[in-house]
């Protein structure tokens, strides 16, 4: 399982426009631009987790064993512009 680091609302944004274009949804069935951890949670929540197999995302405030980070600009392709 990946975990994306966004820590600010706007990159949280971005991230989750992206996966939503993918087919990722929440554990609980929204799509990801519906729900943005930084206004919801706060700003602790600032790992997305990216389940590949499920094509499911979650939000949390650490990494956990297993999880491999990516980084927001590892993440966000070089031709998107912010």
């Amino acid at each position: 399982m990946k975990a994306v680091k966004a820590e600010t609302k706007e990159k949280q944004i971005k991230v989750l426009e992206i996966l939503e274009l993918e087919g990722y949804r929440w554990s609980r069935g929204q799509k990801p631009t519906e729900y943005v951890p930084y206004e919801r949670n706060g700003p602790e929540f600032h790992y997305i987790t990216i389940d590949e197999d499920k094509k499911t995302i979650k939000t949390t405030t650490k990494m956990y064993p297993g999880q491999e980070e990516i980084s927001y600009q590892q993440f966000i392709p070089k031709k998107v512009i912010l």
